[in-house]
């Protein structure tokens, strides 16, 4: 089982404008503009890895190796936007064969944090090919929105905390192991309310 993005978000939860007034850099002034594209990414990445969401839309691609006992799947990176397909390989021959699954044979349970896809009571998952490994592929989109205002303002705020972490002590240890653990404890302490439960 894993799950891999399929197109990547187009922004970043935080600007690079409003980050550069954060940091009290003159607007005009570009010559640090790289070095703080790349904190944003670096501070998202980490939040994302963090809260264990989405934050800008993004599409996503989910595998598994079998329908569930349950007949539940759960689908990872919330907040859930809209489930595109369901595919699963039905025969294996020199290259996968993915046929899709109507959506009479499920429903959507959006819970915020625990989105799920449930079997209805008359549908049924069909039989998939064993030998194909990740066999049952789902699409979706998920994130807050496709503007980094839509993004909770907790996670753009513990996002801008962290770049300016990255950006004060960028001469004095180069993002060394003293800033790391000083990023992950503000981390842990401003994304906590907004973490996915394993």
């Amino acid at each position: 089982m894993y799950t891999q993005v399929k197109v990547q978000p187009e922004i970043e939860p935080i600007e690079l404008d409003e980050t550069k007034e954060h940091l009290q850099i003159i607007l005009e002034d570009v010559d640090d503009d790289d070095k703080v594209g790349r904190m944003i990414k670096a501070a998202t990445a980490a939040a994302l890895t963090y809260t264990r969401r989405s934050f800008i839309t993004q599409t996503l691609e989910h595998f598994i190796d079998d329908w569930p006992a349950s007949n539940v799947i759960r689908l990872p990176k919330p907040p859930l936007i809209a489930v595109a397909s369901i595919e699963y390989v039905a025969n294996f021959a020199d290259s996968p064969q993915y046929k899709t699954l109507d959506a009479a044979n499920y429903q959507i349970l959006n819970d915020p944090s625990r989105p799920e896809i449930h079997l209805t009571p008359t549908g049924e998952f069909p039989t998939i090919d064993g030998d194909h490994a990740e066999p049952i592929r789902i699409t979706y989109t998920a994130g807050y929105g496709t503007d980094a205002v839509a993004v909770p303002e907790g996670i753009r705020h513990a996002i801008m905390v962290l770049v300016g972490d990255f950006y004060q002590s960028r001469e004095s240890d180069a993002l060394g192991f003293s800033t790391a653990n000083i990023a992950t404890v503000k981390m842990s302490r401003l994304l906590w309310s907004h973490r996915v439960p394993q």
